[in-house]
């Protein structure tokens, strides 16, 4: 409940900025993931295996009087995280971590521009969580939950309405539980990403 009055907060506060905005801009990526930090890492600071999958998706405002090479907007990140905990064949874990907040990107060309690099910053709460494993009725290892402060930087270029990225959620440390063992540690994410972004004019 928390996470969605923010978020209309944020949405709410985009729609005032927007009276002095002429263009808006809507995106979606798919990336691939790898973690980041400790999560999978071995004591030694060794990494394991680890793969995962991304999808980000934004709201922003591109002011005329910058051109619309400044934008402004809300941003989601999520990511699915699998890999190895150990040596063992079965020693491996699932986790989630996302990304609620702001974010600021900076474009080379305007909107009407068929190639623009780009770099863009997102800020705000990121979400760290393990899935339950259920047994029939009978809850093995409960759901847990950890948050902090979420920064991802991203660079980028778009082709025609074409993105592709690099982003870097970097790591920072929660304490939760897994299957395979309790967590606490660091935890992030390098993502490739791919995906399009459209606007509108108003």
């Amino acid at each position: 409940m928390k996470k969605f009055k923010l978020f209309s907060l944020l949405v709410l506060l985009l729609i005032g900025i927007s009276a002095s905005s002429q263009t808006i801009g809507f995106a979606g990526q798919l990336s691939y993931s790898k973690a980041k930090g400790d999560v999978f890492k071995d004591p030694n600071g060794n990494e394991f295996f680890s793969i995962g999958l991304g999808y980000e998706a934004d709201l922003m405002l591109y002011p005329d009087f910058m051109d619309e090479k400044l934008g402004l907007g809300i941003t989601y990140y999520g990511s699915f995280l699998f890999g190895q905990t150990g040596d063992g064949d079965f020693d491996l874990a699932m986790y989630g971590l996302s990304l609620y907040g702001v974010k600021g990107q900076l474009r080379l060309f305007d909107s009407e521009a068929k190639v623009c690099p780009y770099i863009s910053l997102g800020l705000g709460l990121s979400h760290f969580e393990t899935p339950a494993w259920v047994s029939g009725d009978d809850v093995i290892v409960r759901a847990d939950n950890a948050f902090s402060l979420g920064i991802r930087p991203e660079i980028g270029i778009e082709i025609s309405g074409v993105i592709i990225s690099a982003s870097y959620f970097v790591p920072m440390k929660y304490d939760v539980a897994s299957l395979a063992r309790d967590f606490k540690g660091t935890a992030g994410a390098f993502s490739i990403g791919i995906g399009y972004r459209t606007f509108l004019y108003l």
